[in-house]
């Protein structure tokens, strides 16, 4: 019966995947922007040219992922703080044990 809260770690880690992945398409566009020197704009696809293949369309496509993540990202943490006290119990049992 000591294990029945392991069924949270895979929905717990979900919600953060989720959450960072968003961080990181994001974070990835503009590097691989930064790098090409090319632009991303919030209107359209402006071109971008990188091994004979134009990324323009995609790099704009994923940068816009950053307004899902102002409506994702406060309704996956309201979702993690059940897990606070979850966590805490299982951080103080380890604690307490060694």
């Amino acid at each position: 019966m000591r294990r029945a809260w392991l069924w949270h770690i895979p929905a717990l880690t979900l919600l953060v995947g989720l959450l960072f992945l968003c961080v990181l398409c994001v974070v990835f566009a503009s590097i691989f922007a930064d790098v090409a020197g090319c632009q991303v704009d919030k209107a359209r696809p402006q071109p971008c040219i990188v091994a004979g293949r134009d990324w323009g369309g995609l790099l704009a496509t994923v940068s816009t992922i950053r307004f899902l993540l102002l409506v994702t990202a406060p309704i996956i943490l309201v979702s993690l703080l059940p897990y606070a006290p979850i966590v805490l119990r299982w951080w103080r049992q380890r604690r307490d044990a060694s």
